[in-house]
């Protein structure tokens, strides 16, 4: 069988991984120039919610079928990579739940490399363990992945404090290597992507409090990248953006599309492209443009 995680060569740049990262592919392909257009295209998911039995549903949602018609999607699509942003699994994350979303990812692993985040409703161990990476973690007990392209970096966090736990908890340690790897990384501008809300309620992120001032003290965050909620909505926090992606398993209100979005990003920022394959549909190729604002 092909090796999912080789290097991919269809482009003549490869982007670096910074540091010690972990990561799930060997490369990643960017575009040439670093001051014309985009120098790398993500799609960008959270909550898929896939679960063992493909045929689980919540709210009239099927998940399996949303993830079955996004992949051609994004296959599609101008994309380099595909980060999913927590919630991968339906509840607990069970070893089967995994098994069924690598299944029906097989064809978007064959092609493109591959970032999964854990969500309160992942199990950490049983994904590392579908997943099998190469590398390991730069915090021992997390799973935080580095991706460096040559206009941005993107730092991929773990907010799982424990499974099927709705609130999300960085923990000092994690939140001690980023404001210290930030300190070393003022080179381009950075986004920080994780599963939770930033907020103060008991479902939210714990540690905003903590996370905050970090992001903060390094003007190179641009922006926050979180899903959760199952709202695709776009804020700003002092100068960053806050960009909650919609959910692609199920949504909580009928108001909400059921998606994802295509990020392209550039050196002044990011223009984003919502796919909405369910819910509220209206917003289907709603487009945001987003500059960096410090």
């Amino acid at each position: 069988m092909k090796n999912r995680f080789e290097p991919l060569s269809r482009r003549r740049f490869l982007g670096l991984l910074g540091g010690s990262a972990a990561f799930l592919g060997a490369g990643f392909a960017v575009a040439e120039t670093e001051t014309e257009g985009p120098c790398i295209r993500l799609a960008l998911l959270s909550d898929t919610h896939i679960s063992k039995d493909l045929r689980d549903s919540y709210r009239g949602f099927t998940p399996s079928a949303n993830l079955r018609k996004a992949v051609p999607q994004i296959l599609k699509s101008s994309v380099e990579g595909a980060v999913i942003c927590g919630d991968a699994a339906r509840l607990q994350g069970l070893p089967g739940d995994y098994v069924q979303l690598f299944k029906l990812l097989e064809p978007l692993r064959e092609r493109l490399p591959l970032y999964i985040l854990p969500g309160n409703h992942d199990n950490r161990r049983n994904l590392l363990a579908a997943m099998k990476p190469k590398a390991k973690s730069p915090v021992p007990g997390r799973w935080v992945q580095i991706l460096t392209a040559p206009c941005v970096r993107a730092i991929l966090l773990d907010s799982l404090l424990q499974p099927n736990l709705t609130s999300g908890f960085l923990g000092q340690k994690q939140c001690q290597w980023l404001d210290s790897f930030l300190s070393k990384a003022a080179d381009r501008p950075s986004i920080l992507f994780f599963h939770h809300t930033l907020g103060e309620g008991d479902g939210d992120l714990l540690d905003t409090h903590r996370l905050l001032p970090i992001a903060r003290r390094h003007p190179q965050v641009k922006a926050i990248v979180f899903g959760h909620s199952h709202v695709w909505n776009i804020s700003q926090e002092d100068k960053m953006w806050l960009i909650n992606l919609p959910a692609l398993g199920y949504n909580f209100r009928d108001e909400q599309p059921v998606g994802w979005v295509e990020a392209a990003f550039s050196e002044g920022g990011v223009d984003l492209k919502l796919h909405a394959i369910a819910g509220n549909i209206s917003l289907d190729g709603e487009e945001r443009r987003l500059r960096w604002l410090r």
